[in-house]
C-alpha cells in the first residue's frame, strides 16, 4: 500500500499550544479530526522517531500525519528518523504544513521546492535531507512591523478577535490538505493559492 506523509511544523508542549509558530501541528489537528472516521485514533508519541504519530488508511491509501517533537529548529532531526524507519520513500515526498510570516493571516500557499524564506523549522528539514525538492503548505500569521518583535510575535497566541478566522483558515487548510492528497499538488495550487479567507 503506498505511504504519504504530511509534517507539521511546531514546537511541542503546553507552553506553546496555540501560538503563531504552531499552526502547522493545529492544522494536523483539525484535518484529523475532518477526515479520520476511526474517531479512537490519536497522535502517539514515539520516542523513536521524535515525533507524534497518527497513522490511518485515508482513500485506500496509508497516511502519516507527523508533529516533530524536537522543536521547531531541529524539525529536520524528525525527518531524518522517518527516512531512517523506512516511513519516508527514496524520493522524499511529503508534505510540510508550516506558519508564513510572510502572508498575511487568511492567506494560504502550496509551494513545491522552494527555499525556507527564513523559516528555521523548513531550513532544518532542507538541511537535514541536503535538498528542498518536498512540498510545503504555508499559513499565513501575518508579519509584526518592528523586525525585533519577530521571536515575541510568533511564539505568542493568536489574539481573541482573530480566532474566528483563524478556525475558518484551518478547515480551508483541511480542505487543502485533502485536495493535495486526493488529487495532486497542480489542483491544489490551482484551487488555493489565490484564495483569500474571510
Amino acid at each position: 500500500m503506498e505511504c504519504k506523509v504530511i509534517i507539521g511544523l511546531g514546537n511541542p508542549g503546553p507552553k506553546y499550544e496555540n501560538t503563531r509558530h504552531n499552526i502547522g501541528f493545529m492544522a494536523l489537528d483539525v484535518f484529523l479530526k475532518a477526515f479520520c472516521r476511526q474517531k479512537e485514533i490519536k497522535f502517539q508519541a514515539k520516542t523513536r522517531l521524535n515525533a507524534e504519530v497518527c497513522e490511518f488508511t485515508l482513500k485506500g491509501e496509508r497516511l502519516f500525519l507527523i508533529k516533530p517533537l524536537t522543536f521547531m529548529n531541529e524539525s529536520g532531526k524528525a525527518v531524518v528518523a522517518l527516512k531512517r524507519r523506512g516511513i519516508l520513500g527514496a524520493n522524499d515526498n511529503f508534505l510540510v504544513v508550516h506558519d508564513e510570516l510572510d502572508l498575511p493571516l487568511g492567506r494560504i500557499r502550496f509551494a513545491r521546492r522552494a527555499s525556507s524564506g527564513g523559516h528555521n523549522g523548513v531550513q532544518s528539514i532542507i538541511d537535514s535531507l541536503g535538498h528542498n525538492n518536498f512540498d510545503r503548505l504555508r499559513i499565513g500569521i501575518g508579519r509584526p512591523t518592528d523586525k525585533k518583535e519577530i521571536v515575541n510575535f510568533v511564539l505568542k497566541p493568536f489574539l481573541p478577535e482573530e480566532k474566528k478566522l483563524v478556525d475558518k483558515v484551518l478547515d480551508i487548510c483541511s480542505e487543502a490538505i485533502f485536495c493535495y492528497l486526493t488529487q495532486g499538488m497542480g489542483r491544489a495550487m490551482n484551487k488555493y493559492n489565490g484564495l483569500k479567507i474571510e
